[in-house]
Order: C-alpha cells, then sequence, then structure tokens
C-alpha cells in the first residue's frame, strides 16, 4: 500500500515538473514572440518615417553611394569584415553603379534591362531555371512544348515573365534606413546562402528567397579556389512600393560576390520578407 502510494505521489510529481516545464517554454516562446513583434513595429515605424528618394530621381546615384556602411547586420564570428574606402576604387564603383542599375531597372520593371545588364556582366541564363520556364509555360500556361523549347533565352524570359506577371513595383528607395556591408570569406560554409541576412531573418522568421536566374562563366566557387577568398557584399535595401503594391515599404537583401579576374561584382541571392509580399511584388533576379 505504501509503495502504491510513493508511486502515485511521484506520478503527481512528475506530470507537475512537466505541466511547469510546458508552460514555462510557452511563456518563454510567448515572450520572444512579442520581443520580435515590438521590433519589427520599431523598423516599420522608422522605414515609414524616414525620408525616401524616388528611383527616378536625379539624387538617386548619390544616395546609393552614401549608403550606411557596417550598420546591416550581425557579422558572423569567423568572417573578415571589409570596409569600402579600404577597396580599390574601380571595385567600389563597379558595386555602386550594379547598386543603382538594378534599382532603375525593377522601377521601370525593365525585364530587357535586367536581361541586357547580365549579357553586360557575362552572364547566361541558368540551365536549369531554363528547364523550370519552359515547364511552367507548358504545363500551367498550355504552351506548346516545341515553340517553347525553341525560344531564345531573351524571349524566353519575356514571356515567362509576362505570363506570371513578373512586377517589382519599386517606387522609391529609404537611404537612411538601406545598408552595405562587406566581407571576405575563405570557406565553402562561409559562403553558405542559408547564413545570408540571418540577423535580420531572426526578426521577421519568414522570407522568400531569389536564387540568382543567371549563370556567370566564372562561379563563386571558382574565385574560392583560386585566391582563396571570396570578396561578398550584403545589401539591405529598403524599397517603397506605388499604389498597386499597396505603397508598402519592405526590405529586400541582396547579395553579390566581386570576380577579380572579370573585374565585375555578381548578384548571388535576393530576399523579402514573405508576411510583407502579398503576392504583389515579383522581381527578376
Amino acid at each position: 500500500m505504501k509503495k502504491n502510494i510513493a508511486i502515485g505521489c511521484l506520478l503527481v510529481v512528475f506530470v507537475a515538473m512537466n505541466a511547469w516545464l510546458l508552460f514555462r517554454n510557452r511563456v518563454s516562446t510567448s515572450k520572444r514572440k512579442d520581443a520580435s513583434v515590438s521590433v519589427q513595429e520599431q523598423l516599420r515605424t522608422k522605414w515609414n518615417s524616414d525620408a525616401s528618394v524616388g528611383l527616378d530621381s536625379s539624387r538617386i546615384v548619390s544616395e546609393v553611394q552614401a549608403l550606411p556602411e557596417g550598420e546591416c547586420f550581425s557579422a558572423p564570428s569567423d568572417v573578415e569584415t571589409v570596409k569600402l574606402m579600404a577597396l580599390p576604387r574601380e571595385q567600389t564603383e563597379d558595386l555602386m553603379q550594379l547598386i543603382t542599375k538594378l534599382l532603375t531597372l525593377y522601377s521601370e520593371n525593365s525585364v530587357d534591362g535586367i536581361l541586357s545588364l547580365m549579357d553586360a556582366l557575362g552572364e547566361k541564363l541558368d540551365m536549369d531555371k531554363r528547364d523550370i520556364m519552359i515547364k511552367g509555360l507548358v504545363k500551367t500556361h498550355k504552351m506548346s512544348l516545341t515553340d517553347v523549347k525553341n525560344m531564345s533565352d531573351r524571349k524566353l524570359v519575356n514571356v515567362f515573365a509576362e505570363k506570371y506577371n513578373y512586377n517589382p513595383h519599386w517606387q522609391a528607395i529609404v537611404p537612411k534606413s538601406s545598408c552595405v556591408q562587406l566581407y571576405r570569406m575563405r570557406t565553402r560554409e562561409q559562403l553558405d546562402a542559408d547564413l545570408f541576412a540571418r540577423s535580420d531573418l531572426d526578426i521577421w522568421h519568414n522570407m522568400a528567397s531569389y536564387h540568382h536566374a543567371f549563370r556567370p562563366t566564372r562561379t563563386a566557387d571558382v574565385e574560392l579556389n583560386s585566391r582563396g577568398e571570396v570578396l561578398v557584399a550584403d545589401l539591405r535595401l529598403v524599397i517603397r512600393h506605388d499604389s498597386s503594391a499597396l505603397n508598402v515599404v519592405v526590405p529586400y537583401y541582396f547579395r553579390f560576390w566581386y570576380d577579380s579576374q572579370g573585374k565585375h561584382w555578381h548578384p548571388v541571392q535576393a530576399r523579402v520578407i514573405t508576411s510583407d509580399m502579398a503576392s504583389y511584388m515579383r522581381i527578376l533576379f
């Protein structure tokens, strides 16, 4: 009898402890969520109150050149950060020109312009991306497989963008809330795209990723293997959208790497907060 009572008491204590642990975890999770929501609200307030500059403004070049530096993300402890002023002038100018061109082309919703920019960078449509586009046009839009396969890359991308309603709806940038940060990365693990904009992902929890649809002749892996390091630039561009996209202000995240042989920066990946997308914004990246 005493043994049964003892076992019963132990069971009661065990259940009580588990209930307490469950309650504590729920409270802790709730507090973390509340903290994230609070930070999100503060950021949204800042983005909406900071001045924005129209992407068709004559000031856009100078605004891009003056983007805040090194105030973007929590840098990984094993990665060397780099200052823009420490780079050769041609590297800095090439990066600023690429950012400015992308801002302008997205504001104009110019698919042909993006394609011409990729041509200038020596990049071609990735074959896997081409296959995905062909399958989408044939399966979803009932286009002829033969006709689609015979399209040039330029024609295919234009048709795909039209059928899938690609339109960034970019109208302005919020310069003070945007920023750029550079690193030298020396291992494949450091280049892992999953770590890109990680500190902001911890705030927003959900981001949609755009893997670059084009492929340069010389890749970042080749750069890493030949030089032992890759120069990388991460950007946060806080963008105000037009009325068709409800005038929302949200950050986009871009990663670029520098080809020391070709003397150009190349896009790698882009991200945007999914909760704010509402399927309005689609970019060709």
